[in-house]
């Protein structure tokens, strides 16, 4: 082989290791703000109450998650994402919420 074969070859597979590391690198880099949209997209609400808050497994498990990857920002990560939702009995919901994560 040519020495520009072999350089050619050791600079797409530098391309190939660079690109697999940036892909893991995003999937875990979620910020505070992400799952406070995502909590909030998993929400089934009206103008009143949220409903899903005592029985929803999707709801539980993004909650584990959050506990997990922040476990001293989970209040606030609730607390906004229930702020979000502008329904009137954010007081139980957060109770429920809270009650889900001991």
């Amino acid at each position: 082989m040519k020495r520009t074969e072999i350089e050619k070859r050791e600079r797409e597979l530098f391309r190939a290791q660079k690109k697999a590391d940036g892909i893991g690198r995003a999937k875990e880099a979620k910020s505070i703000g992400d799952y406070i949209d995502e909590l909030f997209a998993l929400f089934m609400f009206d103008d009143k109450r949220i409903f899903n808050t005592k029985e929803d497994i999707e709801v539980l498990d993004l909650l584990e998650e959050i506990r997990e990857m922040f476990p001293d920002k989970t209040e606030v990560i609730v607390k906004k994402a229930i702020r979000k939702t502008k329904v009137e009995q954010k007081d139980e919901a957060y109770a429920d919420l809270s009650e889900l994560l001991g």
